[in-house]
């Protein structure tokens, strides 16, 4: 195996010499061109190692014959961008050192390439994050050194392909947030170093199903659970079905001063089987919460359409309490909007069983009109208005309202039920009319469940109501 040192020289603005055993001075000073020589002697191919340290790279330098090199030393240089082109050509490569660099950006298939790769150092960069899926292709790598960056969270997706990996480094960086499932996917991992982070809450499960876990070093972080007893660490390692020992180093805080503690954790079916029933329950209270949020809300929204379809199917939520009226319902309406009260609002009403008092055919002839329409509404457990344009101009039925209003008011029960045609401009209502048209429901003529809804605004006064013990000849003119 050879390994192959780079030396300055200054020829030709040259600053890289590659040497090659067996290849002469003359001949090695002839494989260097521009500022980064490339090897182009027959004997590159044998090249396994290569060491580029401390050389001041800014870049990664391009590879000749690239396939024969399985370790290439990068550390201690000023590279700070690596793409997917840097390491396309290098599919043999086993060990690759990158510490000590500027590194702040990697893109997601910058080793992409490297099947075969068993030792990344990535440490001493300017890193903080890590791209989901980079090491999605180093399904061979064994350790993994990303110490002394500043990489404040690791992701669920952050090691996915590391099945192999034995040893990961994440020690005196910025780290705080770790997922419950960051670790998942190393499921041959032995030892794990997140020594001197910021690390204040670890979850529980972080470590679950890691079963050749054998030491974690938590030592510098401020775990909020971790007294100085190792029984109330609170960290659930290994597997359902296998029992092991795990040294867990961590810092804990006695009554003077912090201590480094050593735990040997014993892994159980029931400890860790503890956490995932807690886990279990938690998901079940937030489904069942979040079911019972939504159906309340959809109750909310069609509470009106739901007290319907109760009242007018089941007969129920009617209210107890019959007032001693001879009429259910007094109808008002413009002279224009008659027609529509014979033909259809009247007969349908009393067809459901409500005893009417209609201005048509029970005002008294020759009486007071304004004096009968008090009267009626008096007599009436509810006032019906049709509500149009021509109501709207209409000095009586303006009477109507206000006595309607002035009776609900006093009796402190909602006795008004406005059915409207067209709807009117409201510029042109008066402002009491106006008033209780923004504050109440009103139902519009043939809108859908239309007979239903009016059934439910006037539930409580027809159907068995008071008025069928009552004398069938009392009318207005009697009272």
């Amino acid at each position: 195996m050879f390994v192959t040192k780079f030396n300055p020289v200054h020829v030709l603005s040259v600053t890289l010499l590659i040497l090659l055993s067996n290849v002469t001075p003359s001949q090695a000073q002839t494989t260097v061109t521009g500022t980064l020589g490339t090897v182009v002697s027959s004997q590159a191919a044998t090249v396994s190692n290569l060491d580029l340290s401390n050389r001041s790279l800014s870049s990664i330098p391009p590879f000749n014959n690239p396939s024969s090199l399985q370790e290439v030393d990068l550390s201690n240089n000023h590279i700070s961008y690596l793409n997917g082109s840097a390491f396309a050509q290098l599919v043999n490569l086993e060990d690759l050192n990158l510490r000590n660099n500027l590194i702040s950006t990697i893109t997601v298939d910058v080793f992409s390439k490297l099947s075969k790769l068993r030792f990344l150092d990535l440490a001493e960069n300017s890193l903080t994050d890590l791209p989901d899926n980079l090491f999605m292709h180093n399904g061979n790598l064994t350790e993994l050194r990303l110490g002394l960056n500043n990489i404040s969270a690791i992701g669920r997706k952050t090691f996915t392909g590391l099945s192999s990996l034995q040893k990961l480094f994440l020690n005196n960086g910025g780290l705080s947030d770790i997922d419950s499932l960051s670790f998942a996917p190393l499921v041959n991992v032995e030892e794990i170093y997140l020594q001197d982070n910021n690390i204040i809450n670890l979850p529980r499960n972080a470590f679950h199903g890691l079963q050749n876990l054998k030491i974690i070093d938590l030592r510098g972080n401020s775990l909020l659970s971790a007294e100085c007893n190792c029984d109330q660490l609170g960290i659930c390692v290994g597997t359902e079905v296998q029992s092991f020992s795990v040294t867990i180093l961590f810092t804990c805080l006695n009554e003077t001063h912090e201590i480094n503690m050593t735990c040997q954790a014993i892994a159980t079916s029931e400890n860790c089987a503890i956490n995932n029933n807690m886990y279990i329950l938690a998901i079940v209270l937030s489904i069942i919460l979040l079911i019972l949020t939504v159906l309340l809300l959809v109750l909310y929204r069609y509470r009106t359409n739901l007290q319907v379809w109760f009242i007018t199917r089941y007969q129920c939520c009617r209210s107890g309490r019959v007032e001693d009226k001879p009429y259910d319902v007094f109808i008002y309406n413009s002279s224009e909007d008659q027609g529509l009260v014979v033909r259809e609002l009247a007969p349908g009403l009393e067809k459901r069983g409500f005893k009417l008092c209609l201005e048509y055919r029970d005002f008294p002839v020759g009486a007071c009109i304004a004096s009968t329409i008090i009267e009626s509404v008096e007599a009436s457990r509810r006032t019906v208005l049709i509500l149009s344009q021509s109501f709207v101009d209409c000095e009586w039925c303006a009477l109507a309202f206000k006595a309607s209003h002035q009776q609900m008011l006093k009796d402190k029960q909602r006795r008004i039920v406005v059915i409207t045609l067209d709807g009117p401009k409201l510029d042109n209502v008066d402002k009491d009319l106006q008033f209780f048209l923004g504050t109440n429901e009103c139902l519009k003529w043939g809108e859908p469940q239309f007979w239903d809804k009016l059934s439910f605004a006037l539930s409580g006064v027809g159907r068995g109501a008071m008025h069928r013990n009552m004398p069938s000849d009392i009318d207005l003119k009697h009272l």
